[in-house]
């Protein structure tokens, strides 16, 4: 077969074992893009001794080269021990330096923009550069197949971050995937801060990402999201469960289980009694309040009716004190002070809900409270009662 036909160049004017005097110029191995000369015979190159010839002549048959074994085990497209992809059936590949012709920094510029859309929440722009078969893969988590599940999987994992950005430590950059490592550092919308380092693996094909696969410590991680140690939630008898949770609704808690009769086994268990229905109510920082009310015998522990004795008041935080006071009031609770008040910076007032359970409300943190109190016997400004 002739040698133009085969590699597409002319007939070398003299052979040299070194390459040297060829009709094209020599190609080192770890130099320049990739080259690729497409035959137009229909023998496998890989299999030909002439298409062996014209790698050795590129430089690749000198011992200690890059060297195109003439069988064995491997497909076409894959990347065997010595470094040179296995060409398909009608192509010859030259060695280069591991980027494929027309790609080199194009490929990384694609995973630049996939951190430029991740970081500015601009996640419409993943269109751009996922390929429509993408898929996603976090450790520890299910994998996401497809553009649009894509492009709807992250906004969802990211909505509990206030802020965000996944820092590039570092590239491995290879013909057709591109690892990085990344320092993540955010802050979550309740305030906590958090960091952790994680490896990306970005698989590539014509220019887009076609695979992404995450791996990070996930308990680093976890015990960072778990919230912190506190209040979990109280539990208030009442008279009347509606009345109650439009109330406590009226304080800004969140109707979150509607009411629900326990059987006599749950019953018995928790309250010691026969029949009781409950509803759960949950507050926007995630401390929640259970009410019950009994429907048969009230058990012993609880036959005492003033409530202050079980319970002498319960503090609920909010925005403002003189609007959730008004709604309080039309809700059905009556103030204990004819104004509110202040201790220190904090504005406060008692009040009683339906059932005669005495609330404080307050506009400040409880830590402002324990300030105040630590620092002065009797604060400027603080209301007597």
């Amino acid at each position: 077969m002739r040698f133009a036909a085969l590699t597409g160049f002319p007939r070398p004017r003299r052979r040299t074992p070194a390459g040297r005097r060829l009709g094209f110029p020599r190609l080192h191995p770890g130099r320049g893009p990739a080259r690729r000369v497409v035959a137009d015979h229909r023998r496998d190159p890989t299999r030909s001794g002439a298409a062996l010839r014209v790698l050795r002549h590129a430089g690749t048959g000198r011992r200690r080269a890059l060297r195109v074994s003439r069988g064995g085990p491997g497909t076409p497209g894959d990347v065997e021990h010595h470094g040179v992809r296995r060409p398909v059936a009608g192509e010859v590949v030259l060695p280069g330096d591991g980027a494929a012709e027309g790609t080199g920094g194009f490929v990384r510029a694609v995973v630049e923009r996939y951190f430029a859309a991740i970081n500015s929440d601009s996640f419409g722009d993943l269109a751009k550069v996922f390929a429509e078969d993408v898929e996603i893969h976090t450790v520890g988590a299910p994998a996401v197949a497809g553009r649009e599940a894509a492009l709807g999987h992250f906004p969802k994992i990211l909505a509990g971050y206030a802020e965000h950005e996944d820092r590039v430590t570092r590239w491995i950059e290879a013909t057709d995937a591109i690892t990085t490592e990344i320092d993540f550092a955010g802050r979550l919308r309740d305030g906590r801060p958090i960091t952790f380092s994680a490896l990306d693996v970005f698989d590539l094909r014509d220019g887009l990402i076609t695979k992404v696969t995450t791996w990070y410590d996930t308990r680093a991680l976890r015990r960072q999201l778990v919230p912190p140690q506190g209040l979990h939630h109280l539990g208030v008898r009442v008279g009347d469960l509606g009345r109650s949770i439009g109330f406590y609704h009226a304080l800004g808690a969140k109707l979150l289980a509607p009411p629900r009769k326990l059987g006599r086994t749950a019953a018995a268990m928790s309250m010691g009694a026969e029949n009781v229905r409950v509803a759960l109510a949950g507050f926007p920082d995630g401390t929640g309040i259970e009410l019950f009310s009994f429907d048969g015998p009230v058990p012993e522990w609880c036959r005492e009716r003033d409530p202050a004795a079980r319970l002498p008041h319960l503090g609920i935080r909010v925005t403002d004190v003189d609007a959730t006071l008004a709604a309080a009031e039309a809700a059905g609770g009556e103030r204990l002070w004819a104004e509110p008040g202040f201790f220190g910076p904090v504005r406060v007032i008692y009040l009683r809900d339906p059932d005669g359970t005495v609330l404080e409300l307050l506009d400040g943190s409880f830590g402002a409270i324990a300030d105040v109190a630590g620092t002065s016997p009797e604060p400027p400004g603080t209301k007597r009662y």
